[in-house]
């Protein structure tokens, strides 16, 4: 591997956080590889990173390292195990093994090897060396910078979308649509959310458990490119401490003071954007619908009732009760398995087809 290319290889990660370079995508693109975990975890369908196993290894070194928060040298330093290892330890196991599977064949092809020993060989080369050896320049283009990501995001919204808003449109008939049956309706877990959101608030100095819960459900469910822009009802941004004015500011939708406060906070939103109201536009236009209809006085900062909300505490009242909302989100994920199981099979052909022929990327 000549000393130049990992010096380029550096750049290019660089690059992906600049302005212009696909910093907006990020959000999108780690929503997509939780989308996807989810299901190759359920069986929901299969995915095959084999077209070009060293661009799906750059997209997971982008996207997971950042969230890694490593610098590019010591991503590209790890040995491709140990990175494997990291995606295992966030929980994208079963991402991790589709992502060794692909990755040891494209070795064992390129160089000759058998299936095996390219397996074995992972634990000892490096990030940097195996995208040299198979192939990667590092050429940057313009447009999508990770294609892949955004085949598994149009996949995700072929197949899960409808039948999980189908999922939780039960709620409205079988209990209470209350803010534990709402948070648990996310198509990603609220923690895997609230954990994404976190991260780009404190590049900013904010903290989740200071600002609106419409805060929150924005940065999740916006998508400029592909789906809406959420207008919250004033009961949601207006309050004795906040007002709409400051929502706007707090994700990005207008900004006061210098050009390089708007660009800090600019590109710290984009990386909390998980757009899923492009990669799921059904099951988010029912949450919003939820958010008109119904009454969530634990999220809202005012109330017509009485003129007092609890918004300013949501996240207090949400702690308190994660592991319900995620025994209940994990339901729905039950229920959509076994509805796929019966019916899924019978109109998707991918789904039936030998594990050979599944999606590929």
């Amino acid at each position: 591997m000549p000393s130049a290319y990992r010096s380029e290889l550096e750049g290019v990660l660089r690059g992906f956080v600049t302005d212009g370079r696909g910093d907006d995508a990020r959000g999108r693109n780690l929503a997509a590889l939780l989308s996807l975990e989810a299901a190759l975890q359920h069986g929901l369908f299969t995915y095959r990173p084999s077209r070009d196993a060293a661009a799906w290894l750059v997209l997971l070194v982008d996207v997971v390292g950042e969230r890694l928060r490593l610098p590019p040298a010591k991503r590209l330093d790890l040995s491709v195990r140990a990175f494997l290892d990291r995606l295992v330890g966030l929980e994208l196991s079963a991402t991790a093994q589709v992502t060794e599977e692909a990755l040891a064949v494209a070795l064992a092809q390129r160089n000759g090897l058998h299936p095996a020993l390219a397996r074995g060989l992972l634990s000892h080369v490096r990030v940097a060396a195996l995208l040299w050896t198979l192939g990667y320049r590092g050429h940057r283009v313009s447009g999508e910078r990770h294609p892949q990501a955004r085949h598994v995001r149009k996949l995700v919204r072929a197949r899960v979308d409808a039948a999980w808003e189908r999922q939780v449109r039960t709620f409205e008939g079988l209990r209470r649509v209350d803010t534990v049956a709402l948070l648990a309706s996310f198509p990603i877990s609220f923690t895997h959310a609230a954990r994404a959101v976190q991260g780009a608030l404190r590049r900013v100095d904010e903290d989740l458990a200071d600002v609106p819960f419409a805060v929150f459900y924005a940065l999740v469910t916006d998508a400029r490119c592909g789906g809406r822009v959420w207008r919250p009802p004033p009961r949601y941004v207006e309050g004795e401490c906040y007002s709409r004015s400051a929502f706007d500011a707090t994700v990005g939708h207008a900004l006061d003071g210098s050009r390089s406060r708007r660009r800090r906070y600019g590109r710290s939103v984009a990386l909390s954007d998980l757009g899923l109201s492009a990669m799921y536009p059904a099951t988010v236009a029912r949450l919003d619908a939820w958010l008109e209809r119904f009454d969530f006085p634990e999220l809202v900062l005012t109330s017509a009732a009485d003129g007092l909300g609890n918004g300013d505490a949501w996240m207090e009242h949400v702690s308190a009760r994660r592991d319900v909302v995620e025994r209940l989100h994990g339901r729905l994920v039950d229920g959509l398995r076994e509805h796929g199981s019966r019916s899924q099979r019978a109109l998707d052909p991918v789904m039936t087809r030998p594990a050979t022929h599944a999606a590929h990327g």
